[in-house]
C-alpha cells in the first residue's frame, strides 16, 4: 500500500505529483503542501524566462531611441 510521502499517511487512492512525481494524500497533494522542488525549480526557470524578455524589451526600446535621436533628430 502506498503511502503520503510527506506525512506517512496510509493512501487507498494513490495520487502522484506531476511535478516531481511522488505520492501524497489530499492534504499534501498541492506543490505548495510539500514544498515540491520540482515545482520551485520550474517556476525559478519561467522566471528567468521572464525576466530575460523584459530586458531584451527594453534593450530594443533604447537601441530604437537611440537610433532615432541619432539618424532622426540628428538628421533634421
Amino acid at each position: 500500500m502506498e503511502v503520503c510521502y510527506h506525512c506517512g499517511r496510509q493512501l487507498y487512492a494513490v495520487d502522484k505529483c506531476p511535478h516531481c512525481g511522488l505520492t501524497f494524500c489530499e492534504k499534501h497533494m498541492h506543490p505548495d503542501a510539500h514544498m515540491c522542488l520540482a515545482f520551485a525549480k520550474q517556476r525559478e526557470r519561467r522566471g528567468e524566462a521572464f525576466f530575460l524578455g523584459i530586458e531584451l524589451c527594453v534593450f530594443a526600446m533604447v537601441a530604437g531611441s537611440i537610433y532615432f535621436l541619432t539618424h532622426v533628430v540628428g538628421a533634421a
